[in-house]
């Protein structure tokens, strides 16, 4: 496969008889959980009935595997003021924002020849939603508004969700917990009936124990999170709780790196709040990790104490790894953990209590090794890759 900047090239569906669906995703310099559950999705979907087309603005991360797997991968650059990020369009001017709105329509215009090609049009995030709202509006194509991580629906962004509630045909969410808790009362009563809950799924044979690569010191206690270093992570909320448990033999593992360029004074302020607890030979910043596996067969706790959520991949793969988790409150967590069976579900920013549930664990093996065997089997069964791609092909067909 070739991967072409695309600007009004001709019509090129091949009529093969396939659903062809074009996943329009907004590109970022790193791979969060949701890109790889993209490309999970993308690589799993029955090639004879369907063709998947990506659909971005460069060639990202994201769009590099998707093509060494074979998916077609169409680029259409945003242009101008459009090429803004974490939030910068919403904060900005109204110079700002109008240059953006024409440069919008213009990569409509570039990027209808790809669109025009979908039976089913895949739309990742409200920043997507939002920028293909011209050609929505005008074409009205069936529409598939995929949230994974969502604001909360206040300001302007309470209007840019009800657009996209009311123009699309169905809200794919993690859980109805999730959305509650990021539309507003009447957004979620007046579309619920759009919403479908799609759990993300996790391959069980790639993520499972192997006992014969287990390193884990019995003198030592491994507690780890995997994660965008993003202060939504609150990354700085577990290094506080760590410092506060009462043992000598126990280690902090951080595994992942700045989500963007603007990140890299989170990091910093990280390694300075590490030192300033004068726990530098306990914490290990691993950076990015490409063997997740390996990493995960080496710890005995896996926490992630983010402030938002839908339900994250990391804390899905360390639960298919039999190990016991410390999750908070946030999106569709306590759909997937029950508080004292497979770990324990606490709220944001909660120091103390995150110690506590830490010190538990650490303090009784049996109990993390009963709630590991339970984190297993709650994935195998709800949230296996299998069962979700044969949703997502059964839910394509109906629509």
């Amino acid at each position: 496969k070739t991967v072409t900047e695309t600007n009004n090239s001709p019509d090129d569906h091949d009529g093969d008889g396939r659903v062809t669906v074009v996943f329009f995703k907004t590109a970022y310099d790193t791979l969060g959980g949701g890109s790889q559950m993209l490309l999970r999705l993308l690589d799993g979907l029955d090639k004879s009935q369907y063709e998947p087309i990506l659909l971005t603005q460069k060639f990202d991360v994201v769009a590099q595997k998707a093509d060494e797997i074979g998916i077609s991968v169409e680029i259409v650059p945003y242009r101008g003021a459009l090429d803004t990020y974490d939030g910068g369009l919403l904060e900005g001017s109204v110079h700002t924002k109008a240059a953006a709105s024409v440069r919008m329509l213009q990569f409509n215009v570039e990027a209808q020849s790809v669109l025009e090609r979908a039976d089913v049009l895949w739309i990742d995030e409200a920043r997507s939603y939002t920028t293909l709202l011209p050609y929505i509006l005008l074409r009205n194509p069936t529409t598939i508004w995929n949230i994974g991580l969502l604001q909360e629906s206040d300001g302007i962004l309470k209007w840019l969700h009800e657009f996209a509630l009311r123009t699309t045909d169905y809200v794919f969410i993690e859980s109805y917990t999730q959305a509650e808790n990021n539309f507003t009362q009447r957004q979620f009563e007046k579309y619920r009936d759009k919403f479908e809950v799609f759990h993300k799924g996790i391959d069980t044979e790639r993520f499972s124990p192997d006992p014969d690569s287990n390193t884990k010191d019995d003198d030592v206690i491994r507690i780890g999170t995997a994660a965008l270093i993003h202060p939504r992570k609150n990354i700085d909320v577990l290094i506080d709780a760590f410092a506060m448990l009462d043992i000598e033999d126990v280690e902090l593992h951080i595994a992942g790196e700045p989500a963007r360029e603007n990140n890299e004074e989170y990091l910093k302020q990280l390694r300075k709040q590490v030192k300033k607890h004068g726990i530098e030979s306990s914490v290990v910043f691993h950076g990015w990790v490409d063997d997740m596996q390996t990493y995960y067969n080496t710890l005995d706790v896996f926490v992630l104490p983010s402030s938002n959520e839908g339900i994250p991949g990391a804390v899905r793969e360390a639960m298919a790894m039999k190990l016991p988790v410390v999750v908070t409150d946030v999106g569709g967590a306590s759909d997937l953990v029950t508080h004292g069976e497979e770990g324990y579900v606490i709220e944001t920013d909660a120091r103390q209590e995150l110690t506590k549930r830490l010190q538990s664990l650490i303090d009784n093996k049996s109990m993390r090794e009963q709630m590991g065997e339970r984190s297993r089997e709650r994935i195998v069964a709800d949230f296996s890759l299998e069962n979700y791609i044969s949703s997502y092909q059964e839910f394509i067909n109906d629509t």
